[in-house]
């Protein structure tokens, strides 16, 4: 955030544009991450779902 209002605006009464962009950069690439993260987790839940029907299938007694 200092280095922002130091370097960039070099104005010391700007931390209020600083902390705008700094948290906006920060939630554009926090929205990045999880879109990117997303289809390995959707594979991952996909993976574990078909493990437990595995599970309660060798769990049943035969009948």
């Amino acid at each position: 955030m200092a280095l922002v209002t130091d370097y960039v605006f070099q104005d010391d009464y700007a931390v209020c544009y600083s902390i705008f962009w700094v948290a906006s950069l920060i939630t554009l690439g926090s929205i990045v991450l999880l879109w990117k993260g997303l289809k390995r987790y959707l594979e991952a839940r996909e993976t574990l779902a078909a493990w437990g029907d595995r599970q309660e299938q060798k769990a049943a007694p035969a009948v």
